[in-house]
């Protein structure tokens, strides 16, 4: 803590404000490459484990989601089978144990006993190199 005068220091008391000497670097985590973008077609879901994590990304009007694979009703993985994530009609994440749905979009639960809750979402961005998260 750094002791400042109020006021230019005309203050009649001192006033104690923290204050850091020697503020930490921000350190940035890096990027780490999820799959090439051709591996992940439009409408399609697969699954992916990178550095001990289990994840599953979709691709949907363009633009890729990645989640953990980890359903948040109960932990469990979501997929039926190895890549197969989607519901019937393609457009949203299906639970394999309790059928829950989740937007593509948010991760958000719509119905199942999870409503309300979400998946949790991994930071990805796309370039002509490949697919990257941020775990």
């Amino acid at each position: 803590l750094k002791t400042y005068l109020f006021a230019q220091g005309r203050a009649p008391y001192p006033i104690t404000t923290p204050m850091r000497d020697n503020p930490r670097p921000r350190v940035e985590i890096p990027m780490k490459l999820l799959c090439a973008p051709h591996t992940l077609a439009e409408g399609q879901s697969r699954g992916f484990s990178l550095d001990g994590l289990a994840l599953l990304a979709v691709r949907r009007d363009g633009h890729v989601y990645v989640y953990r694979n980890r359903c948040p009703h109960r932990g469990l993985s979501l997929e039926w089978r190895a890549d197969d994530f989607l519901d019937a009609s393609g457009s949203l994440i299906q639970c394999a144990h309790h059928g829950a749905l989740f937007l593509i979009e948010s991760g958000e639960c719509l119905t199942g006993p999870c409503a309300g809750q979400a998946l949790q979402a991994v930071q990805c961005r796309e370039d002509h190199d490949g697919i990257w998260i941020k775990p």
